[in-house]
Protein backbone atom coordinates (compact mmCIF):
# COMPACT_ATOMS: atom_id res chain seq x y z
CA UNK A 1 0.00 0.00 0.00
CA UNK A 2 2.71 2.46 0.91
CA UNK A 3 4.48 1.92 -2.39
CA UNK A 4 1.40 2.89 -4.45
CA UNK A 5 1.01 6.17 -2.55
CA UNK A 6 4.59 7.21 -3.34
CA UNK A 7 4.29 6.87 -7.11
CA UNK A 8 3.06 10.00 -8.87
CA UNK A 9 0.66 9.98 -11.74
CA UNK A 10 2.62 11.12 -14.86
CA UNK A 11 -0.49 12.82 -16.27
CA UNK A 12 -0.61 15.21 -13.33
CA UNK A 13 2.98 16.19 -14.02
CA UNK A 14 2.35 16.78 -17.75
CA UNK A 15 -0.81 18.79 -17.01
CA UNK A 16 1.18 21.00 -14.69
CA UNK A 17 3.83 21.49 -17.35
CA UNK A 18 1.20 22.48 -19.90
CA UNK A 19 -0.26 25.01 -17.49
CA UNK A 20 3.18 26.51 -16.88
CA UNK A 21 3.84 26.80 -20.63
CA UNK A 22 0.47 28.47 -21.25
CA UNK A 23 1.07 30.88 -18.39
CA UNK A 24 4.48 31.76 -19.85
CA UNK A 25 2.96 32.41 -23.29
CA UNK A 26 0.27 34.65 -21.80
CA UNK A 27 2.73 36.68 -19.72
CA UNK A 28 5.21 36.92 -22.61
CA UNK A 29 2.47 38.10 -24.97
CA UNK A 30 1.38 40.74 -22.47
CA UNK A 31 4.87 42.23 -22.27
CA UNK A 32 5.35 41.99 -26.04
CA UNK A 33 2.18 43.95 -26.81
CA UNK A 34 2.75 46.34 -23.92
CA UNK A 35 6.00 47.51 -25.59
CA UNK A 36 4.42 48.10 -29.02
CA UNK A 37 3.91 51.71 -30.11
CA UNK A 38 0.36 52.98 -29.97
CA UNK A 39 -1.52 52.57 -33.20
CA UNK A 40 -3.63 55.37 -34.53
CA UNK A 41 -6.65 55.03 -36.74
CA UNK A 42 -5.80 56.81 -39.96
CA UNK A 43 -8.17 59.56 -40.96
CA UNK A 44 -9.13 59.02 -44.57
CA UNK A 45 -9.36 62.23 -46.61
CA UNK A 46 -12.43 62.76 -48.75
CA UNK A 47 -12.27 61.02 -52.11
CA UNK A 48 -14.08 63.83 -53.89
CA UNK A 49 -13.54 67.57 -53.93
CA UNK A 50 -10.28 69.46 -54.14
CA UNK A 51 -8.06 66.86 -52.46
CA UNK A 52 -4.86 66.45 -54.45
CA UNK A 53 -2.01 64.03 -54.03
CA UNK A 54 1.72 64.44 -54.52
CA UNK A 55 4.38 61.78 -55.02
CA UNK A 56 6.62 61.50 -51.95
CA UNK A 57 9.59 59.29 -51.11
CA UNK A 58 8.77 56.37 -48.82
CA UNK A 59 10.36 57.14 -45.47
CA UNK A 60 10.40 53.52 -44.32
CA UNK A 61 12.93 52.47 -46.95
CA UNK A 62 14.33 55.88 -47.92
CA UNK A 63 13.20 55.40 -51.51
CA UNK A 64 15.15 52.19 -52.12
CA UNK A 65 12.09 49.93 -52.11
CA UNK A 66 13.81 47.51 -49.72
CA UNK A 67 13.77 47.02 -45.96
CA UNK A 68 16.36 45.16 -43.91
CA UNK A 69 14.62 42.67 -41.62
CA UNK A 70 15.84 41.36 -38.25
CA UNK A 71 17.94 38.61 -39.83
CA UNK A 72 19.78 41.17 -41.97
CA UNK A 73 18.16 40.16 -45.27
CA UNK A 74 16.72 42.77 -47.60
CA UNK A 75 13.05 42.28 -48.42
CA UNK A 76 10.61 44.45 -50.41
CA UNK A 77 9.37 47.39 -48.35
CA UNK A 78 5.75 46.90 -47.28
CA UNK A 79 5.20 50.66 -46.94
CA UNK A 80 5.55 51.27 -50.68
CA UNK A 81 5.39 47.68 -52.02
CA UNK A 82 8.91 48.05 -53.36
CA UNK A 83 8.18 51.17 -55.46
CA UNK A 84 10.20 53.58 -53.29
CA UNK A 85 7.48 56.22 -53.31
CA UNK A 86 3.83 56.74 -52.39
CA UNK A 87 1.13 59.28 -53.22
CA UNK A 88 0.28 61.46 -50.22
CA UNK A 89 -2.74 63.73 -49.72
CA UNK A 90 -1.77 67.41 -49.80
CA UNK A 91 -0.51 68.96 -47.69
CA UNK A 92 1.81 66.02 -46.86
CA UNK A 93 1.80 65.19 -43.15
CA UNK A 94 4.11 62.72 -41.37
CA UNK A 95 2.58 59.79 -39.48
CA UNK A 96 1.79 60.59 -35.85
CA UNK A 97 2.56 57.07 -34.57
CA UNK A 98 6.20 56.90 -35.75
CA UNK A 99 6.95 60.61 -36.23
CA UNK A 100 7.35 60.12 -39.99
CA UNK A 101 10.19 57.60 -39.89
CA UNK A 102 8.08 54.61 -40.93
CA UNK A 103 9.84 52.52 -38.28
CA UNK A 104 10.03 52.14 -34.54
CA UNK A 105 12.49 50.42 -32.23
CA UNK A 106 10.90 47.59 -30.27
CA UNK A 107 11.86 46.43 -26.77
CA UNK A 108 14.52 44.02 -28.08
CA UNK A 109 16.30 46.84 -29.93
CA UNK A 110 15.25 45.78 -33.44
CA UNK A 111 13.54 48.10 -35.89
CA UNK A 112 10.12 47.20 -37.26
CA UNK A 113 7.72 48.89 -39.65
CA UNK A 114 5.13 51.20 -38.10
CA UNK A 115 1.62 49.79 -38.07
CA UNK A 116 0.04 53.27 -38.11
CA UNK A 117 1.26 54.19 -41.61
CA UNK A 118 2.19 50.76 -42.91
CA UNK A 119 5.85 51.73 -42.92
CA UNK A 120 5.80 54.60 -45.43
CA UNK A 121 6.03 57.40 -42.82
CA UNK A 122 3.13 59.43 -44.21
CA UNK A 123 -0.43 60.02 -43.10
CA UNK A 124 -3.06 59.56 -45.82
CA UNK A 125 -0.84 57.74 -48.31
CA UNK A 126 -1.75 55.44 -51.15
CA UNK A 127 0.28 53.37 -53.60
CA UNK A 128 -1.30 54.66 -56.81
CA UNK A 129 -2.61 58.06 -57.86
CA UNK A 130 -6.34 58.62 -57.45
Amino acid sequence: MEQMEQTENPRKRSNGLIILILLGVIIGGYFYFKNQPPTTTPVVPPTTGATTYSKQTCRGCGGTGQFQNESGRYVPCTGCSGAGSVFVANPPKPCNACGGTGQYQNSSGHYALCSGCGGNGWAWARLSPP
